[in-house]
């Protein structure tokens, strides 16, 4: 049994107003309390199937856009910064950040999830952009005038658990014409 400290002044309130266990997987919540537009960090927290906060960790760091958490088989944390921090990390259980992983600089990392894969790399999306020549600027006028734009790609970009090196990249504009 682990009886958590009281929650820190700034966290969030909330109220649970229904709760099923019955109809619940077994076990615990894992999520991130974003409050991106709030000055009070964000935290990692754990609920149980009564609602009660269980566990939590700010943040380990500031200045991303969201934050994807899911747990290793080795019971530590793994978490999908993106924006200003882009990077992977891996956090213990007493919030110590144990490992991190840097993108390669051509593929930051998007908003939505990575994944660590059981053949040892981590899957994700990224936020690169490609300049496309002849480019429509309407998708609703037939003919529409032609220009060069920057077109969002967000292709699956594959690296290394071991070294973060590349392992592979899958460019949606490679595979379909933007035009």
């Amino acid at each position: 049994t682990f009886v958590p400290t009281p929650l820190p002044a700034g966290f969030p309130t909330y109220t649970v107003l229904t709760t099923a266990p019955d109809q619940m997987e077994p076990g615990y919540m894992l999520l991130v309390i974003d409050r991106a537009y709030s000055a009070v960090g964000d935290y990692i927290t754990i609920l149980d199937n009564d609602g009660n906060v269980v566990w939590y960790s700010p943040v380990p760091t500031t200045g991303f856009s969201y934050a994807d958490v899911r747990q290793l088989d080795n019971g530590d944390l793994f978490l999908q910064l993106a924006s200003t921090s882009n990077e992977f990390i891996e956090m213990n259980m007493l919030g110590q950040i144990v490992r991190t992983w840097q993108p390669p600089a051509k593929y930051p990392i998007n908003e939505h999830e990575g994944i660590v894969t059981s053949h040892g790399t981590i899957l994700y999306l990224s936020d690169a952009s490609e300049v496309v020549s002849n480019f429509p600027t309407s998708d609703t006028v037939s003919n529409p005038p032609l220009k060069t734009a920057t077109v969002d790609d967000n292709p699956v970009v594959e690296i290394s658990f071991t070294n973060s090196e590349l392992v592979n990249a899958w460019s949606t504009l490679g595979m379909l014409d933007p035009t």
